[in-house]
């Protein structure tokens, strides 16, 4: 996202634009998108059942 678009964004929802807070923006809105990238990730990894590991000592046998 280019500064031209984040300042555009931020206008059009209303937020006052500072200049000199517009470099700690970007590095929020990177953070943003790497965390939901990351999460959309741990999703997928999850979607496989997870396996169950038992000590064998636990089991009885009837």
């Amino acid at each position: 996202m280019d500064d031209k678009h984040l300042k555009q964004t931020l206008y059009l929802h209303g937020v006052p634009v500072i200049e000199s807070d517009i470099p700690f923006i970007h590095e929020i809105v990177k953070t943003y998108h790497q965390a939901q990238t990351t999460l959309q990730f741990d999703l997928e990894e999850r979607e496989e059942p997870p396996i169950t590991i038992v000590d064998p000592e636990v089991i009885t046998h009837d």
